[in-house]
């Protein structure tokens, strides 16, 4: 999946619009199959244009048709792929495997390598159960597609996905390399450059970062949260209120990150019973979610409460999370 839209700017990896209409491309330069499994490219074309138009219902069957007459059909797999992707409830491993399966025969399309990399990329699971996408085999992907001479410009994608891995330095080196060349998501790059300097700590650099990204993506309350994060590392408090404050009014998006950030920073300022309230409604929208309960918890006993009267709170966070508390004093604010 690529990175070509403001509306995954939350780092999810998500900009489905972009990936449906590129659904075109990628078929058209696949391979067929094994000699004795071409599929009709009738056929292809009709089941390729009801998973463009998320007619999954439809394309289902047909597809599932298709494939018990070509079974070894690489462009087959490589639409299981895209139902799985596309679907209203994607299926991100099944996705997987199927392109695993696809590549048997699509070794040399970069397109397959792409959308690969676009599903190793997603979040798998809640919150609760802590798993992390496979950024090392989408950043793989990535460059085996960009290998392959793939049309698309793929840098963002490779400087995202060396983000995700955590490898700071490189990621600043390859996105720096994107910006000086004045691509057309400029924007996008100096959001995650903000990101990557923030993680080194260098959240005055990050800061300007984010403004040069404002000047286009101004209306993203993800950026006003990316601020305040910089702007609360810093000691800038009541900035990062602003910030905070901004961004809450769009209800968006990041709203409960902004929500989480703003308990935070209430807390920090010993105001407990504001801190328990944020926390209580993050609660009331996120049942699975560990850290705003422990935040409630530390609030609560802050207030006063007795540790028994409130003890349920601190065993339903324990149950979710069993190393809640290790997380709470390490998380990662821009990964929320």
């Amino acid at each position: 999946m690529s990175f070509s839209s403001p509306i995954g700017y939350c780092l999810l990896w998500r900009v489905l619009p972009v990936l449906l209409l590129s659904l075109s491309l990628g078929l058209s330069q696949l391979q067929h199959a094994v000699a004795g499994q071409k599929v009709p490219n009738s056929e292809v074309k009709v089941i390729q244009k009801l998973i463009f138009e998320r007619k999954m219902a439809e394309a289902a069957p047909r597809l599932d048709t298709a494939m018990a007459n070509y079974p070894d059909s690489g462009r087959l797999a490589f639409l299981l792929g895209q139902l799985y992707y596309f679907s209203n409830l994607p299926n991100y491993p099944k996705a997987v495997a199927a392109y695993d399966k696809a590549e048997l025969m699509l070794s040399k399309d970069p397109e397959l390598y792409f959308f690969r990399a676009a599903a190793k990329a997603q979040v798998l699971s809640a919150y609760s159960q802590r798993q992390s996408p496979d950024y090392v085999g989408a950043l793989a992907d990535y460059r085996k597609a960009e290998a392959l001479g793939s049309e698309r410009d793929l840098r963002l994608d490779i400087a995202r996905a060396i983000y995700e891995t955590r490898n700071y330095s490189a990621a600043l080196e390859q996105i720096n390399r994107y910006l000086n060349n004045k691509p057309q998501l400029w924007a996008d790059g100096q959001m995650l450059k903000g990101n990557i300097l923030a993680q080194m700590g260098q959240h005055e650099a990050a800061l300007k970062s984010y403004q040069r990204a404002a000047r286009q993506y101004d209306y993203l309350d993800k950026l006003q949260f990316y601020q305040a994060v910089s702007l609360r590392a810093l000691g800038q408090s009541d900035e990062a209120l602003a910030q905070l404050d901004k961004g809450l009014k769009r209800q968006g998006r990041a709203y409960l990150q902004l929500v989480y950030l703003k308990a935070m920073l209430s807390y920090e300022q010993k105001q407990y019973q504001e801190a328990a309230l944020l926390y209580q409604q993050l609660i009331e929208r996120r049942r699975d979610w560990a850290l705003p309960l422990l935040g409630y918890y530390n609030s609560l006993s802050q207030m006063g409460e007795g540790p028994i009267s409130i003890s349920h709170i601190l065993d339903l966070a324990l149950k979710l999370d069993p190393e809640v508390v290790v997380h709470f004093h390490q998380q990662d604010l821009l990964r929320l």
